[in-house]
């Protein structure tokens, strides 16, 4: 293992051969360790403070059904991240028990239609001192990154992720742990991400606002400081259409472009496009060079990712919501959604029709917008979904004339399929035992919707969707 600190150097150029050019169903018992913070029987934790109050412990989640064809165990508290490779294969999860897990998936029998899903663990992946917060693998599949709140960032080669192992230390030898390949250190992590097309590169944004750029496995590293933003870094990514630049937002307001060869900020965000309140989720379109921004206080902001400074559309979802052209409700839920929370969670462009943009909120509602030829937004559709939304996520077609499919996933450990543009209830995934706090689709041998969720529970569960 190779332990590197950042130094001044300029990015390589070349990584890898790649040239950096801007051109059946198992119920599975938790049971007792770190999964604390959630009782089973008792809704009060005692305070040994003479006269405090009892602190509320909150309850496990009842569950009707359990539709997953697969749990997967090995956390022992939440599980805050998803990733899947490329060829979605291999699914890896990060959690508040300071380590990554991998299964390797695959269908259960000889034939591609078979219901079950043979998923078995496969790495453990430990060398973390605090909550893991993302897992990543780069565009081949070939390296799996890992990083903590403390700033730890471990990179794992996927080949050594071949046979079974044990998520218990105690019920296998040390070296079932696997093994990094490369590890660094950073400023307090909050976000990370491989570049789409330089297989080696891998972008992290932490604390004190600055970002990352790290060579693997040589260590080069550029580090982009926050500047005057003065503000952590709470979310960001490589633009697709232009993978010289990159997009970090931060906890002010305010979002920054990146020019990646350069290791400096070119842009920033001021004025009208300057949010009121922290970023908490970004995407852009694959190719139309337009971005999107989700904030604490309810507003979607679409603007041209490579001209951050001109909004073209600020929608604050209290104040659309009743604009909403569809109006669509799910099943009937025991949960009661916060309706003066209207944080924005997770916000997506459709990568079959890069038009619609997709917003989920705790407030308990998702939305569905149409980006008109200016830029400008209009709500197609807004789906209540009756517990607030920490994921949405557009879905593969099923065939050329199926559906836009449209998943959120919900803070009453509830995944929902939508038709993304009839807003029609087409699924409700049932079975986890807390909120969910993550989603991701495998696009391996079978359709897949991966999700994982909080410390009642602390699993991972697969659902089949055809």
């Amino acid at each position: 293992m190779q332990q590197q600190q950042p130094d001044t150097d300029d990015l390589a150029e070349e990584a890898n051969g790649d040239e950096f050019d801007y051109e059946d169903l198992e119920i599975v018992d938790i049971g007792e360790g770190e999964n604390d913070g959630c009782l089973g029987d008792d809704s009060f934790e005692s305070d040994e403070s003479e006269g405090a109050e009892p602190v509320p412990v909150r309850q496990p989640l009842e569950v009707a059904r359990d539709d997953s064809v697969a749990t997967l165990s090995g956390h022992a508290s939440s599980v805050f991240c998803l990733a899947a490779s490329p060829d979605g294969r291999l699914l890896a999860s990060g959690g508040e028990d300071d380590r990554a897990l991998v299964w390797r998936v695959g269908a259960d029998g000889p034939h591609a239609a078979a219901t079950a899903v043979d998923a078995k663990l496969v790495g453990v992946c430990g060398g973390h001192d605090d909550s893991v917060v993302f897992v990543s693998f780069n565009r081949t599949g070939t390296l799996l990154a890992t990083g903590d709140l403390s700033g730890q960032v471990n990179v794992w080669e996927t080949s050594q992720f071949g046979q079974e192992v044990s998520a218990n230390p105690a019920n296998s030898s040390s070296s079932a742990e696997a093994q990094p390949m490369w590890s660094g250190e950073a400023a307090e992590l909050r976000w990370g991400c491989w570049h789409p097309l330089v297989a080696s590169a891998l972008l992290v944004g932490t604390g004190d606002g600055s970002c990352w750029l790290w060579q693997i496995p040589s260590g080069q590293c550029k580090v982009i400081a926050g500047g005057q933003v003065d503000s952590e870094t709470t979310c960001g990514l490589v633009l697709p259409n232009d993978p010289g630049h990159a997009l970090a937002a931060h906890d002010n307001g305010r979002v920054r472009l990146l020019d990646l060869r350069a290791g400096q900020a070119v842009a920033t965000s001021t004025g009208s496009l300057e949010c009121d309140s922290s970023v908490l989720a970004i995407d852009a379109a694959p190719s139309s060079g337009l971005a999107a921004c989700g904030t604490e206080t309810g507003d979607v902001v679409c603007f041209r990712a490579a001209a951050p400074r001109v909004p073209l559309a600020v929608c604050s979802l209290p104040q659309v919501s009743a604009e909403a052209t569809t109006t669509v409700q799910a099943s009937a839920s025991e949960a009661t959604p916060d309706a003066s929370n209207w944080s924005v969670e997770s916000v997506q462009f459709c990568p079959q029709q890069e038009s619609l943009l997709a917003a989920g909120c705790l407030a308990g509602f998702a939305f569905v917008f149409d980006l008109q030829a200016a830029g400008s937004l209009r709500v197609r559709l807004r789906c209540s979904v009756g517990a607030g939304v920490v994921r949405v996520l557009w879905l593969p077609r099923p065939a050329t004339t199926g559906p836009l499919r449209l998943a959120t996933a919900d803070v009453a450990g509830r995944a929902r399929i939508w038709d993304g543009l009839s807003g029609q209830p087409l699924l409700e995934l049932l079975g986890h035992r807390d909120g969910l706090l993550d989603a991701c689709w495998l696009s391996g041998p079978l359709p897949l919707l991966a999700t994982c969720a909080d410390k009642c529970d602390c699993s991972v569960k697969l659902y089949r969707i055809d």
